[in-house]
């Protein structure tokens, strides 16, 4: 929705609402809907895949494949989905230049997950906190717990600004102010990047420069080993995962 508040054609007071569907994460993907097996192996050879006794013996720990071969899905799944609200005001301050404030806020509404949902080891896919998926497993199989319902919420204001040059193109710069707050990280993990993910950057200062195509240039250890035949960055949260 836009809307002219002065009526003179150099201002503009915008918001838009909306659910914004996302793409199931990829970990969950390869993990779960590829068969994922892991070997855990224990000997005393750096090369070797043949699991040892010995070392078995001086670990207290069984060389074990891990992972299933499927991962049942909750029929009563719902897409994951973010839900967004924008507001903003923009004036054109002096000829060719354009000024103004945006605020927005957006929100987790549904997540797919999967959770250990048999005591012999099986993972289950779907949204936390409903239906099947209101109580999970320990890893340890020992009891259950209550499920939390994943939470995200990203305020942000930004002021952007606009300069545009006649014929030849244009430049924007913006401000942004933004946090993330909730229990759940998004569909990409902040402990498998280098960097921070884009939402959870406090402060942030962008601008880009836009020209038409006429004027754009183009300038060895001892003791026992243990070896992953198959490794994820989310296995150390999910924790062990047994053959059936």
């Amino acid at each position: 929705m836009i809307f002219d508040p002065q009526g003179d054609g150099r201002s503009r007071l915008y918001a838009s609402f909306g659910d914004y569907y996302e793409q199931i994460p990829m970990d969950l993907v390869i993990r779960s809907f590829a068969q994922e097996r892991q070997a855990r192996i224990f000997n005393y050879d750096p090369t070797s895949t043949a699991p040892d006794p010995a070392a078995e013996g001086d670990l207290g720990r069984e060389s074990v494949i891990l992972g299933g071969f499927s991962e049942p899905a909750i029929r009563t799944c719902g897409n994951q989905y973010i839900r967004e609200a924008i507001v903003g005001y923009e004036r054109e301050i002096a000829t060719d230049w354009t000024a103004g404030a945006r605020r927005s806020g957006a929100s987790t509404g549904r997540v797919i997950e999967d959770f250990l949902c048999i005591d012999d080891g099986t993972y289950c896919i779907g949204n936390p906190g409903k239906g099947l998926m209101r109580m999970i497993y320990t890893y340890d199989y020992s009891r259950t717990l209550p499920a939390p319902k994943a939470s995200a919420t990203t305020p942000a204001s930004s002021s952007p600004a606009r300069r545009a040059l006649a014929t030849t193109g244009s430049w924007t710069a913006s401000y942004l102010w933004s946090k993330l707050e909730g229990n759940y990280d998004g569909e990409y993990a902040p402990f498998t990047t280098s960097a921070p993910i884009p939402t959870s950057r406090r402060l942030r200062l962008s601008y880009d420069f836009f020209t038409t195509a006429a004027t754009s240039t183009s300038s060895p250890t001892r003791g026992p080993v243990e070896r992953t035949a198959a490794t994820s960055s989310r296995s150390a949260a999910r924790g062990p995962r047994r053959s059936a």
